[in-house]
């Protein structure tokens, strides 16, 4: 949307630059702090409601857009059409639960989840596989004369070295799982307990993926010490091999994948000379 009141701007002085050549310092002058802020005070209003993507807010803005390419003379630019109109698809939070060796866990205090990334299913395991850090590339493989192959694995990762891609460095363990057949990944962090989690995901314009990737956990060092006993504190010492632990847990993850629609507003003032 704010592209699109940048636009609005623009569109003003063109459509004006059009008509016949001249001096562009008087057109430049159409653009006026006053103009400008007129347009910022009502896109930005409380009638607007923040124009999220694909709620009444946002239509409210793409309206009044498309009103104003009508005022200053634009034609429309979709097939007869000032809106382009697209699906938008988001995700809304079922369940997630983590039950281990019969203790029931709570999520924000103990364990979130990749709401994004993960799939609806229910994983019963036997076996918790800890392979350390969770990386396989060239320089280290902590997969190594492991076999993970419809397993859950448990990671934890080394601290990140100052300046490093945190979010890079969580594919690159997703990745590793999936090359070594991973069924869910438990990755242990620090920041427990956290805020409650936003049940509703990010929109986004394509609901299908090009990759899936093990159902993804991540958990409080409570909920790891439940799963490696004593070797909690040679895990988290970084001195802890490659082991696989007998134990009853239950991963339960449920979604509903929302459809909802949004537009680009689309105005079109023809050249004169070259369309």
């Amino acid at each position: 949307m704010r592209k699109s009141i940048l636009l609005l701007g623009m569109f003003a002085a063109t459509a004006a630059m059009a008509q016949k050549t001249g001096n562009p310092t008087k057109y430049g002058k159409t653009i006026t702090e006053a103009d400008l802020k007129k347009h910022l005070y009502i896109v930005a209003g409380k009638e607007m409601e923040g124009r999220e993507t694909a709620t009444e807010g946002q239509r409210k803005a793409a309206a009044y857009i498309e009103n104003e390419f009508k005022r200053i003379g634009l034609a429309p630019g979709n097939n007869g059409s000032y809106q382009m109109f697209f699906n938008v698809y988001s995700d809304s939070l079922e369940k997630a639960s983590i039950e281990v060796n019969g203790k029931k866990f709570d999520m924000d205090k103990d364990f979130a989840v990749n709401m994004g990334i993960n799939y609806s299913a229910t994983i019963p395991a036997r076996d918790v596989v800890f392979v350390g850090a969770g990386v396989s590339d060239s320089s280290k493989n902590d997969y190594a004369n492991v076999d993970a192959k419809g397993k859950v694995v448990l990671v934890m990762p080394a601290a990140p070295a100052a300046g490093a891609n945190n979010r890079r460095m969580s594919y690159a363990v997703q990745e590793a799982a999936m090359k070594n057949g991973a069924a869910a990944i438990l990755v242990v962090q620090n920041n427990f307990p956290r805020r409650a989690m936003n049940l509703k995901g990010n929109a986004t314009i394509n609901g299908f993926r090009s990759t899936i990737f093990p159902n993804t956990f991540y958990i409080s060092e409570a909920v790891a010490k439940e799963i490696l006993g004593a070797d909690i504190d040679a895990a988290k010492a970084g001195t802890l091999q490659a082991k696989s632990y007998r134990t009853e847990l239950l991963l339960d993850f449920r979604k509903t994948q929302l459809t909802a629609q949004s537009s680009n507003v689309v105005g079109i003032l023809e050249g004169t000379d070259k369309k």
